[in-house]
């Protein structure tokens, strides 16, 4: 699980179910001007996390009712330590699960979508990423496989059948870069299959760029 949790990044923030737009036990950040763009991103706003994607769209492709991991700490601003060197301006983190599991052991999706203060520091963490998958694969093979450019240029789909993980899909646009992975449960049951999970990852995808 080593070599997963450095694909899937450093920081880790989530929202209840109730309203992904309530952040009252959030303290609000100060955001420069110059900084507005950085943290609007189509229709997603990363100051509340929200606009990047719907519970109905996960349980749509879930096929089934699914529920938000709660955490206060869903929205990371100017994050302390290994963020200051990767130009991090704000993290969310969204954790989906099947209604009336806790998501442990049982299968989970993530969303973690990173917005940076330029398009080189996104540019350069995705790279990042994209060898660590290279790594994944290299240790899970024949289990393991890595399709470039599923969902365009700067892009990857990482599917594996090992070590509970079942499927990565990221991207980076502009000064964001976006991950949504797939937890198998014990039983090897996913929430979303890898062709869900891209088809999740196309609709996070065009938020981030409608209105752009």
């Amino acid at each position: 699980m080593l070599a997963v949790a450095a694909v899937l990044g450093v920081v880790a923030c989530s929202s209840d179910e109730i309203d992904l737009s309530d952040a009252t036990s959030i303290p609000v950040p100060t955001i420069s001007p110059e900084q507005e763009h950085l943290i609007e991103v189509g229709n997603a706003n990363y100051q509340g996390c929200t606009g990047l994607v719907e519970l109905g769209d996960v349980a749509r492709a879930a096929g089934a009712q699914v529920v938000l991991r709660e955490d206060p700490n869903r929205f990371n601003l100017g994050v302390p330590g290994d963020a200051d060197i990767l130009g991090i301006l704000a993290v969310c983190v969204l954790e989906f699960h099947s209604s009336g599991g806790e998501g442990e052991p049982g299968s989970t999706v993530t969303l973690r979508s990173t917005s940076f203060l330029s398009n080189d520091g996104a540019e350069s963490q995705f790279r990042k990423l994209k060898a660590s998958a290279n790594t994944i694969v290299l240790n899970l093979e024949p289990n393991a496989n890595l399709v470039a450019d599923s969902l365009g240029p700067n892009s990857y789909l990482l599917t594996a059948n090992d070590d509970r993980l079942g499927a990565i899909a990221a991207f980076q646009l502009e000064n964001t870069v976006t991950q949504l992975s797939t937890t198998m449960a014990d039983d090897g049951a996913l929430l979303l299959d890898e062709q869900k999970l891209l088809e999740l990852a196309e609709i996070v995808r065009d938020n981030l760029t409608s209105g752009g």
